[in-house]
């Protein structure tokens, strides 16, 4: 700015020097020469932030596993015993409900019949003894949970035992009464329900 300032007045001044122009002379051109002092660039220019260096970002590159990688193994020579012996055992109580329910099968009928008043033969107690000895010997398998079964095979036998009686005594001397037969088939109706859990069980086991 001060620079320009000189200008004009030196342009003034020579304006003045030279007084009014004669009429024939062409008006002089008058070149104001403006100098300017440019400050170097480092003076002007904002000093910029210093550039961060280029740093890479940390990968989660997974680390090799020290552990070795676990190959398939057979079934530990323990579990194969158990289930073994389960199977042996489990296929001894089968056979023996199974024996113990085919014994006590015509008893039942028996039952029924005199219920409905057919007679059929000479009902002896005994039979039912016979058809449920040993079931307090038979070993439940200790890998399936099948005692209930035995439980309900006691109840069918204490409830057959005085059926049996009743028809034993009442068939002997004379044709049984019909409060005989609506007993009888009162203990009828519970033996079915007997049955038909022995059945229901017996049809869970492996």
């Amino acid at each position: 700015m001060k620079n320009l300032l000189w200008g004009i007045v030196l342009g003034t001044l020579l304006l003045s020097a030279c007084g009014a122009p004669a009429a024939s002379q062409p008006t002089p051109v008058v070149v104001v020469v403006v100098i300017t002092n440019t400050p170097p660039p480092s003076a002007t220019a904002t000093a910029l932030p210093p550039t961060p260096s280029a740093t890479l970002a940390p990968t989660n590159t997974p680390q090799p596993s020290k552990t070795p990688i676990p190959t398939k193994t057979s079934m530990p020579t323990m579990a194969v015993t158990l289930t073994t012996k389960c199977n042996t055992e489990l296929a001894a109580f089968k056979a023996q409900i199974l024996a113990v329910r085919k014994a006590y099968r015509p008893l039942v009928e028996d039952v029924y019949n005199y219920s409905v008043e057919l007679l059929a033969r000479d009902y002896d107690e005994a039979d039912v003894d016979s058809a449920f000895a040993g079931i307090d010997a038979i070993a439940v398998p200790s890998c399936v949970d099948a005692g209930e079964i035995l439980y309900y095979f006691r109840l069918l036998r204490d409830t057959l035992g005085p059926a049996y009686v009743e028809m034993r005594i009442e068939s002997a001397l004379q044709y049984p009464s019909q409060d005989s037969f609506e007993l009888v088939a009162g203990w009828y109706y519970e033996m079915s329900g007997f049955e038909k859990n022995i059945d229901a069980l017996i049809a869970t086991l492996p």
